[in-house]
């Protein structure tokens, strides 16, 4: 089979892929021997010639839950195992970005409307709203929970990373990075710095002693050039 990717994810089993693709279907399959585990194709509108995109797939730590956010502006947490989906969120702009905490109990969705949501994941139980805040002047391109699931970065269509408390919302360091998009935006070394990237061709390290408390000092940046990060066989 063949799939249009928007974005994919090893699944954290380290057996299986999930694909976001281009035509609003979210595929799990192994890739060694192709045998797909999990599959769903969202209705396209009456207007529409096709189903929309779906932008971005995300799975918990169990490896059993996962949640797609689409064009369509609805957010749907899938269970692999029982093969049943549920509607998160609905008629929302926030269908960019979606991420889990890394222990799986905490889920984040932002996109267009320059909100960060936020819900409580319990095993087995429904996801709760917790709330909303503002997360960026302009559109979020980029998010990540800090390994202990305190922090969310968020990188924006302007250039700036922000990265705020998860409970609170308040802002804890923001910067511009980049003159344009941060297309990606991931804590590193246990949380102690972050790593953004965007059209500039450069991956860019932030550090502090501690990057939710202080203003960061951009380390030397990694001086490789697009066509060095591509593989070439």
């Amino acid at each position: 089979f063949s799939v249009a990717a928007e974005d994919w994810q090893l699944v954290p089993d380290g057996k299986n892929v999930a694909v976001a693709g281009k035509y609003g279907r979210v595929v799990v399959f192994n890739p060694d021997s192709k045998a797909i585990r999990y599959e769903h194709t969202r209705p396209k509108k009456p207007n529409q010639e096709k189903p929309l995109p779906v932008n971005c797939v995300q799975f918990s730590e169990d490896s059993n839950t996962f949640v797609s956010s689409c064009d369509d502006r609805k957010i749907i947490l899938h269970d692999v195992t029982i093969k049943k989906q549920r509607i998160l969120q609905e008629d929302t702009d926030c269908t960019k970005r979606v991420r889990f905490s890394s222990d799986g109990k905490l889920l984040a969705a932002s996109g267009n409307n320059r909100r960060v949501y936020l819900w409580s994941v319990s095993k087995g139980g429904s996801p709760r709203f917790l709330t909303h805040w503002e997360g960026h002047l302009d559109t979020i391109c980029s998010m990540s929970f800090s390994p202990d699931g305190r922090l969310i970065a968020v990188g924006g269509k302007n250039g700036q990373l922000h990265v705020f408390d998860a409970k609170t919302g308040k802002s804890r360091f923001s910067q511009t990075v980049n003159s344009g998009f941060v297309r990606n935006v991931q804590f590193c070394d246990q949380g102690k710095r972050i790593a953004t990237s965007g059209f500039d061709s450069y991956i860019k390290f932030w550090q502090g002693g501690d990057v939710a408390t202080r203003r960061d000092e951009q380390e030397s940046a990694l001086s490789l050039k697009s066509h060095q990060l591509m593989d070439r066989s």
